[in-house]
């Protein structure tokens, strides 16, 4: 019952996408070679399959997420019995192992759009993160309702459906009322304490943006590797630059803008390539400002830091 001529006009689509790509081309090639992830490694290919089922049943990061576990492997075990799974009878389901035609074509652009994407990301040694699989995440759920129809008995297909959806709904809540970041906690002891001269360091710069947009640019903030501006991490030629920089001569460099002010130091050593660098700022600024003290340990949020305060001599 497909309409006629529905192939030709997604090869149209697809080409027109294509030709509108071209200005963006230099961009695409300027940033896949100066760029890249250089905030995570490549990962093998079994580790992309459960990443993904984690992130298709709503995990953000961060402690116990054994609900966001048992909703994606649902999702997939049920996009499974879509393919290979047929009612025999009232209370049986049989295996197709010719799998069932209703499901192939799916499952084949699901396959070959993150096995592609996988292989080539590993040999150009490029992180993933599961929220890339957005593009085949439809067909995963069209497939899990499919799985749902194969269910024998037709009682069981909404309790099935009721019982993901409870569990999802629940998990929801979870996820809106947990903080994925330490931002806000850290944001708010900056500001019950700091004064009008006082300087904030984020170290690496990658926590600059969530903390320096709570702060409402109320105090100077600099970062790490650049000592730039802390609404933007530079993500050019980044490994490179984290290890151009000497943390003694940064820390040197903060003390002299801090002046007479105090100093908070909002840093992480869990971020990819930044671990002793920022520890070794951590050091170089306790030998300048021995009287320092830690104000908010770092917490198992998805984007995790700690502050240290450094008072005025």
């Amino acid at each position: 019952g497909r309409p006629a001529g529905v192939p030709a006009r997604l090869a149209v689509a697809l080409a027109a996408g294509a030709i509108l790509f071209l200005p963006w081309l230099p961009a695409f090639l300027a940033q896949a070679g100066s760029t890249g992830t250089p905030w995570g490694a490549p990962i093998r290919p079994a580790a992309v399959l459960f990443a993904s089922t984690d992130a298709w049943g709503g995990t953000f990061g961060g402690g116990d997420q054994g609900e966001s576990t048992f909703l994606g492997l649902s999702l997939l075990l049920l996009a499974v019995l879509a393919l290979v799974g047929r009612a025999v009878g009232a209370t049986r389901i049989e295996l197709e192992l010719r799998t069932r035609p209703g499901a192939r074509a799916e499952w084949a652009v699901i396959v070959l759009t993150l096995g592609v994407a996988v292989v080539v990301a590993y040999l150009t040694n490029a992180a993933f993160a599961p929220r890339y699989t957005s593009v085949i995440h439809p067909l995963v759920v069209l497939l899990a309702g499919l799985g749902v129809l194969v269910l024998p008995r037709r009682a069981v297909q909404p309790l099935v459906v009721g019982v993901l959806a409870l569990v999802g709904i629940t998990f929801g809540l979870v996820n809106l009322l947990g903080d994925r970041t330490q931002a806000g906690q850290v944001a708010a002891a900056i500001q019950e304490e700091a004064g009008p001269d006082d300087l904030v360091v984020y170290c690496p710069d990658q926590l600059g943006p969530g903390t320096s947009r709570l702060l409402g640019g109320e105090l100077p903030g600099l970062t790490f590797p650049d000592g730039g501006d802390p609404r933007f991490v530079d993500w050019v030629d980044y490994a490179e630059g984290l290890r151009a920089v000497e943390p003694a001569a940064f820390a040197d460099d903060v003390v002299a803008q801090a002046g007479g002010g105090d100093i908070w130091l909002v840093w992480s050593d869990r971020y990819r390539g930044a671990k002793q660098a920022c520890e070794a700022v951590v050091d170089e600024l306790e030998l300048r400002r021995p009287a320092w003290r830690v104000v908010v340990e770092e917490g198992a949020q998805a984007e995790h830091a700690s502050l240290h305060h450094y008072p005025a001599p």
